[in-house]
């Protein structure tokens, strides 16, 4: 009887599911019954126009060239809107004019950038209240989730870009320059997205609406697929930008891994005791600060000076509070070891 219960309210909640457009039901020629979810194209439409009010297109112009990229209200204050877009078009001579997606636009000026993360502030004083995008976490974002990319809308059509995919691949990337020691290693999310200008500067989203990252070329390394520099490192630069118009940070040099996103095996095979947390070192940037140190892979950094690192978030908050020549010590486990370790920041 209970089983016949069970079958009854499970056959009632799917004809309920299919009435109301969020599946589809087949059988093969055996009989089995196949369910297709498709209440997720509703989750994209109500996100999209969640999102798009927050966008902006923003047009950079000088006496050679005009570009036209997509945006983000960041911060509002008062009077004082930042808008948050990529580094690839931002420069100091230029003109900038934001346009809203009320149709309305204003002018800006160029408040702050920094290259290696690719991240620009614009301010702009709008005569309008402007609602600023709701920020999620970069961290929480999982291998194969969905994603939604969105530009903003087209100064002549009128209609912004949305595009629909997986995160393909989430993790820290090096960039910069080993050559004028312009380096950094930024959280990124490679996506399986196609990449468009339109897109660039944009946010990327998870389903709740949530920006998780900015649409950047930063990463590109010839992919022609959509990459983002996270959320968590983007909102380190921009509030660095919005407190010094510049930024100053330590450069440490090592691409990690969050010791509590490891498997015990993996735990096991590179030699942490259960026990421990914090960043275990995957790679070591070749010249970096951190190999003249003498840190080495599968070592795991527990402290930076007095500040405990549960984390990669904490790490790079730690380093962004350091000033390049400083010298830090490390606190280091090795093959269940802990020793500190002195660096001196670049």
């Amino acid at each position: 009887m209970a089983w016949n219960l069970f079958l009854t309210v499970g056959y009632s909640n799917l004809k309920a599911k299919i009435a109301n457009g969020s599946a589809a039901v087949s059988s093969d020629e055996n009989g089995v019954i196949n369910n297709t979810i498709e209440g997720y194209t509703t989750d994209i439409t109500e996100t999209t126009a969640q999102v798009m009010p927050k966008l902006v297109s923003i047009t950079a112009s000088n006496d050679q060239s005009e570009h036209v990229m997509s945006g983000v209200i960041y911060a509002s204050m008062g009077t004082d809107t930042w808008i948050l877009t990529a580094s690839r078009w931002v420069t100091e001579n230029e003109e900038f004019t934001v346009l809203f997606d009320n149709g309305l636009s204003c002018p800006g000026e160029l408040y702050g950038k920094d290259e290696l993360t690719d991240v620009s502030l614009i301010l702009t004083h709008p005569d309008f209240e402007t609602e600023p995008i709701h920020l999620g976490a970069s961290t929480a974002i999982k291998q194969g989730e969905y994603v939604i990319a969105l530009g903003g809308r087209n100064l002549h059509t009128q209609t912004g870009e949305v595009s629909f995919g997986v995160v393909s691949k989430p993790g820290q990337y090096y960039v910069g320059s080993l050559s004028d020691e312009n380096e950094w290693i930024t959280e990124g999310l490679l996506t399986d997205i196609n990449l468009t200008e339109n897109l660039i500067g944009g946010p990327i989203v998870n389903l709740s609406g949530q920006m998780i990252g900015i649409l950047t070329t930063a990463l590109a390394d010839g992919r022609n697929t959509a990459t983002a520099i996270g959320i968590n490192e983007v909102v380190l630069a921009a509030e660095q930008i919005r407190k010094n118009r510049e930024i100053t940070r330590g450069y440490l040099g090592i691409v990690g891994i969050n010791v509590r996103d490891l498997e015990l095996y993996q735990k096991s095979a590179m030699n942490i005791p259960l026990e421990v947390t914090g960043v275990v070192v995957a790679e070591v940037i070749e010249g970096s600060p951190a190999e003249t140190a003498g840190i080495l892979p599968n070592d795991v950094i527990t402290n930076l000076n007095d500040t405990t690192i549960s984390s990669l978030e904490t790490l790079q908050r730690q380093l962004y509070l350091e000033e390049p020549g400083t010298a830090v010590s490390l606190n280091v486990v090795r093959n269940g070891n802990a020793s500190p370790i002195a660096v001196i920041l670049r």
